[in-house]
């Protein structure tokens, strides 16, 4: 168990635990709040907590559950690191996720599934996508806790038709319809193997049209920068994250760009759920079942939340804490 002289040193190593501890750059990110500023409830993870990476989608909501939990629970903490820097926004670098513990930051949810399959330091996973079948993620359990939407985004004074279709955009990002900046985002992205599923288009489909120049697929995720100023461009977003932002809690990228579906019942709209991954060795154990479990703090927030919404993102009922494969 952490001793009490150890939880109040870390906290007190706030946003400069790595240079304290001679790491160089790396950022502890239980030590930052989403606008990059130290937290004052700051720490770095020791073995006692619960470190997770992965998706950009769902990184802002599980910061807040892990601040809410965190708060109540000092024994087992919840720190879960961005997919991006949350002090310059930007992705790559390492983060220490414990001390003298060093690892790549995975932007994504395959990097943060990849990096939870390979790395035992690492305890859960966010994922905006369900499990691929993989043999690797069989030894996997996606517990969904919230829904989201999924739609394309477009500058204000877009050019883009704001009903287009899953059939017109699998037409636009295989080259079949010319004269717009398709947008996607990183290989590693949850929101782009879902959208891609969804508009019954396969990377390898991708690879041919990133090398006719008709498809960008190097964005950064739910970056509205990616079509702000283009008024031919179009990338799909998450409608969770359209609504909330954060780390600019009054300019969330609905006051920079537009989702098509909401404004245009036609334009292509998916659902989805999201989901906290852990080692099916881990599901049943009241250290992980207390967090992620049908009956944990996660599931419980949910239900507790007005609207049952929490950041955009909509609680699921019953199915929640309840992983998918046990359903």
């Amino acid at each position: 168990m952490r001793s009490t002289l150890r939880s109040c040193a870390v906290v007190a190593l706030g946003a400069a635990a790595a240079l304290s501890l001679g790491l160089g750059s790396a950022t502890a990110d239980p030590n930052l709040l989403d606008n990059g500023s130290a937290d004052p409830a700051g720490f770095l993870p020791d073995s006692d907590d619960l470190v997770g990476t992965g998706s950009d989608t769902i990184q802002f909501v599980t910061d807040a559950l892990a601040r809410g939990h965190n708060a109540s629970n000092p024994t087992v903490r919840l720190a879960s690191f961005d997919a991006t820097n949350p002090t310059t926004g930007l992705p790559g670098g390492n983060i220490t996720i414990r001390p003298g513990v060093d690892i790549a930051r995975p932007n994504g949810s395959g990097a943060g599934i990849t990096t939870l399959t390979n790395n035992t330091s690492v305890d859960f996973a966010r994922s905006s996508r369900p499990s691929n079948g993989s043999n690797a993620e069989d030894l996997l359990a996606f517990i969904p806790f919230a829904q989201d939407g999924l739609s394309y985004i477009i500058d204000d004074a877009s050019l883009v038709p704001t009903n287009l279709t899953a059939a017109d955009l699998k037409d636009i990002y295989t080259c079949q319809l010319p004269g717009f900046d398709a947008k996607l985002p990183q290989a590693s992205s949850g929101t782009r193997s879902f959208f891609l599923q969804q508009i019954g288009v396969t990377e390898a489909q991708i690879a041919t049209a990133v090398a006719a120049g008709c498809v960008d697929d190097t964005v950064q995720e739910h970056n509205p920068n990616a079509v702000d100023g283009d008024p031919f461009a179009l990338a799909p977003f998450s409608a969770a994250r359209y609504e909330s932002n954060p780390p600019d809690p009054t300019n969330p990228p609905a006051n920079i760009v537009t989702l098509a579906s909401g404004v245009d019942s036609g334009a292509f709209k998916a659902t989805r759920n999201v989901y906290h991954v852990i080692r099916e060795s881990a599901v049943g154990t009241a250290k992980f079942d207390s967090v992620f479990g049908p009956d944990g703090y996660i599931c419980a927030q949910f239900a507790a939340a007005a609207g049952n919404k929490i950041e955009g993102f909509v609680g699921i009922g019953a199915a929640c804490g309840i992983p998918d494969d046990d359903r």
